[in-house]
């Protein structure tokens, strides 16, 4: 039987609004957002947050209608989501780089569906009226007036409990848009200062897009921690070079980046770093301890939009073996992990299992899919009768560190063949590639399977990595050692960089359209 708990602890806050009226007023004058070389304070961003609120308020939205944001990562978007949850309407965030323009995307499914009260962008509210700058804030006089503000914009918001809907990436199926938990918002700011020792004036990275889940996690755990909240540039989030030299620059110490991007870093791209101590990396699977600051601890994390952004979370060792895969760790404060064999039983110590996520962490659910909620959102019995969700990701125990291992999802992302003296056999594309990060000096790869000029399929895997002293031989050799030889590569080819997806996963429906025969 495998269950994992995380540390049972007290979330004392009674709101997400309460707590962050509270703590901005705690941080005063710290530095709060710095976003394109500008720093604003946190009443600033309280000031500029219930300017906005009172114009969503004077747009009369119900209180069970949707804001949709618009705009990418900026000092707009966090403003704009800080005004919803003050105002208590639903907020909906959408990226203008996303693969679908934000019209395109609110008449997509689910969300289509929904009741927008409102769609707002930095020049339909205005908003460069509502920046507050040094000369306009200040003293006694000014902050009971930013108090009665408070009152009065909070005298006419709703008790709503979900302040944010995400879309989710897509990985899991089709595009869902799901509503989020406030407690478990809470619960990753509480994890999130104690884990990793959070204070005043630590400096963090904004670095993903709004509209996913873990930017959550970004804007409250490190804003209402006390940190300031840097905002990485959209024009050089492309680029690991200049992504480092910035988070350098910035005097960066933590931040969230995912396996794509954090593979593409070399240790020479961090020449001169002093500051950078945290790195948690999550959404994808790490293949490897990625190349950051000697001083850096590195982070591996595991969470799904639909159980929020971090449920569980593994160090990785400075001296970890290459040769291993990286474990997704342990679960965070109040949450429950379960290793599920056959939808029904728990499962064997040495089997594998579907992943099923408990405790205080779930969201509210689907929108517009309630077919599907119904069959992920369970009632069961193992978990005390209470509900958990059914993620479609396969895990086993770390026998070493009684750890939990990511295998794959179920059904997505495996190769069958025949094996000569085994039969019939499948293997994850997960599994192949870590077995070629094992073996080479390569950065990253992606295996795909394409059908050759004969129709018959093949495996090729695409390499990010130095090509000097690779030998295909050797590797096949060596790879033999570790896989069933039919599910070594057929071919192996080498590129600059890996394209990433919007939310930093690696896009493997782009790659399977590259030309294999070259």
């Amino acid at each position: 039987m495998i269950v994992m708990r995380g540390q049972q602890k007290d979330i004392e806050a009674s709101s997400l609004a309460s707590l962050m009226v509270e703590r901005f007023i705690e941080f005063g004058d710290s530095i709060a957002v710095v976003s394109e070389h500008v720093e604003y304070s946190f009443l600033q961003t309280l000031d500029m947050s219930l300017n906005l609120a009172m114009t969503i308020h004077e747009k009369g939205i119900k209180d069970d209608q949707l804001v949709v944001v618009q705009d990418n990562r900026s000092l707009f978007s966090l403003v704009a989501q800080i005004a919803c949850v003050l105002t208590g309407h639903t907020c909906l965030p959408l990226a203008t780089n996303d693969r679908l323009a934000p019209d395109e995307r609110i008449e997509e499914e689910p969300i289509c569906n929904l009741a927008i009260g409102a769609i707002l962008t930095p020049k339909n509210t205005n908003f460069e009226t509502y920046i507050s700058t040094p000369e306009t804030i200040g003293g006694s006089l000014w902050k009971q007036h930013l108090i009665e503000k408070i009152k009065h914009v909070r005298a006419g918001s709703s008790a709503n409990p979900c302040p944010t809907v995400y879309v989710t990436s897509g990985t899991t199926g089709s595009t869902k848009a799901v509503l989020q938990s406030e407690i478990a918002i809470l619960n990753e700011i509480l994890w999130t200062q104690e884990y990793f020792d959070l204070s005043k004036r630590t400096r963090a990275m904004w670095g993903r897009s709004p509209m996913f889940a873990v930017s959550r996690w970004e804007i409250w755990s490190f804003l209402l921690s006390g940190c300031q909240l840097h905002i990485l540039p959209l024009d050089i989030e492309g680029s690991p070079k200049k992504t480092a030299e910035w988070m350098t620059s910035q005097e960066i110490e933590i931040a969230f980046i995912p396996p794509g991007v954090v593979h593409a870093f070399t240790q020479n791209m961090w020449e001169g770093n002093r500051s950078l101590r945290c790195v948690i990396s999550g959404g994808d699977i790490l293949r490897a301890r990625p190349a950051v600051p000697s001083s850096c601890r590195v982070f591996n994390s595991y969470g799904i939009s639909e159980v929020s952004s971090v449920r569980t979370i593994f160090e990785v060792p400075s001296n970890y073996s290459s040769g291993q895969p990286i474990p997704i760790g342990y679960p965070i404060f109040n949450t429950e992990v379960y290793l599920i064999q056959d939808s029904t039983d728990l499962c064997q110590v040495d089997g594998e299992g579907e992943l099923y996520i408990g405790g205080v962490g779930l969201d509210q659910g689907y929108l517009g899919h309630e077919g599907e909620q119904k069959e992920r959102f369970l009632t069961k019995s193992f978990a005390g009768d209470k509900i958990v969700y059914k993620t479609g990701d396969l895990g086993k125990l770390n026998r070493q560190d009684n750890s939990l291992l990511f295998v794959g999802r179920i059904g997505v992302n495996f190769i069958s063949r025949i094996d000569e003296i085994e039969g019939a056999r499948r293997r994850s594309l997960e599994e192949i590639e870590q077995a070629i990060i094992t073996i080479t000096n390569v950065r990253n790869a992606c295996v795909v399977e394409f059908d050759n000029a004969q129709g018959a399929p093949i495996i090729v895997a695409w390499l990010q990595g130095n090509k000097e002293d690779f030998s295909e031989e050797d590797v096949r050799a060596k790879m033999r050692t570790l896989i069933p030889s039919c599910f070594v590569p057929d071919r192996f080819h080498f590129c600059s960089n890996l394209p990433m997806t919007t939310n930093g996963k690696l896009d493997r429906e782009r790659i399977k359209k590259w030309d294999a025969s070259i």
